[in-house]
């Protein structure tokens, strides 16, 4: 699964949205691969989503023109 940005500009930007398990946790957690190894994870699919359409929402209203949509691509 990919987050796609698309910036002012129009061009498109796909980012991973990728897993890891953490030994204190017990459990799986999922984040986006953008380069930021200090980048927000979650336990949840749609938390991450959520978070991520706030933010994007909240940077449209500062007059940045960037969406974000959930792509999934089978292999």
């Amino acid at each position: 699964m990919y987050i796609v940005y698309k910036n002012s500009r129009g061009k498109y930007f796909h980012y991973p949205i990728l897993e890891r398990y953490d030994e204190n946790l017990k459990t799986s957690l999922l984040y986006v691969d953008y380069g930021d190894d200090r980048c927000a994870e979650f336990m949840r699919l749609g938390a991450l989503i959520k978070y991520y359409c706030e933010r994007v929402h909240t940077k449209t209203k500062l007059n940045f023109s960037t969406y974000a949509s959930l792509h999934s691509y089978s292999q």
